[in-house]
């Protein structure tokens, strides 16, 4: 029996959301991962195995399109992984050449979270299906203007067990909480408007990341699906003959303690 769990994650999404669109109500939800193979039941469905093997036969011309390469698995775990490093990279300059592009404006920072990375990029080429297995959520990009000390009180909350994969900011951990925060080499200015590049996920209260007291002075939702915002970087890197190398810097710094 073949593995058809992104086929049923792209069938299952289009329900909830043309449920929720319908509904259009707040909603709430969980999950679990199944792995839908011959692991999960013995005995196929014969009328099923037919039809989900015919719609994959039909989607594999258009997600299984090698759009990069890796030259080792790229994984992502808390607090800096390789993976988390590289798609709030590629979202920092989706969002900063949809700024600049648009508005003639600029990025400060990204943010991501760890919960919407699903599995990771394997070595290799790199396919549209392994963005959708690594991306499976149909997060949109937004870019948030927010005030420097409601960003602070954002990344102030985070702790070195809990934090959010981020790119273009630097915290030093102490004593397992941020004690330094960094943008471009200098402390957040508690007065000054900082763009903010994110997904809907976040910017509307998810994982608590930013809570309801936060006020946002606007924001800019661009209707661009993550993965594909991250599909379009990964095929610039590639059209520069350069393969998905992650940048592992010093963006997390943990004090020793004592």
């Amino acid at each position: 029996m073949k593995n058809y769990s992104l086929l049923l994650s792209f069938l299952l999404f289009i329900f909830v959301q043309n449920s929720n669109a319908q509904n259009n109500k707040n909603y709430s939800y969980e999950y679990t991962s199944v792995q839908l193979d011959s692991s999960f039941s013995k005995q196929a469905n014969p009328e099923l195995e037919k039809y989900l093997h015919k719609v994959d036969k039909k989607m594999s011309k258009q997600i299984d399109i090698v759009i990069g390469r890796t030259e080792s698995v790229l994984a992502s775990y808390r607090a800096l992984s390789p993976l988390s490093n590289l798609l709030t990279d590629l979202l920092y300059q989706y969002g900063n050449h949809y700024l600049q592009s648009h508005f003639q404006d600029s990025a400060d920072l990204a943010l991501l979270n760890f919960g919407g990375i699903r599995q990771p990029l394997p070595k290799g080429d790199i396919t549209i299906r392994d963005v959708y297995n690594t991306l499976s959520f149909d997060n949109t990009v937004v870019i948030m203007y927010l005030k420097g000390s409601d960003l602070k009180k954002i990344i102030g909350k985070m702790r070195e067990k809990t934090v959010q994969p981020f790119s273009h900011l630097q915290i030093v951990f102490k004593q397992q909480a941020p004690a330094t925060m960094l943008i471009d080499g200098k402390e957040i200015d508690s007065n000054r408007i900082y763009k903010l590049v994110t997904i809907d996920f976040i910017a509307t209260g998810g994982d608590d990341i930013i809570e309801k007291n936060i006020v946002c002075d606007h924001s800019i939702k661009t209707n661009i699906q993550l993965r594909n915002a991250v599909i379009e970087e990964i095929k610039k890197e590639t059209a520069q003959n350069r393969p998905l190398i992650p940048t592992m810097d010093d963006r997390i710094i943990i004090m020793p303690q004592y």
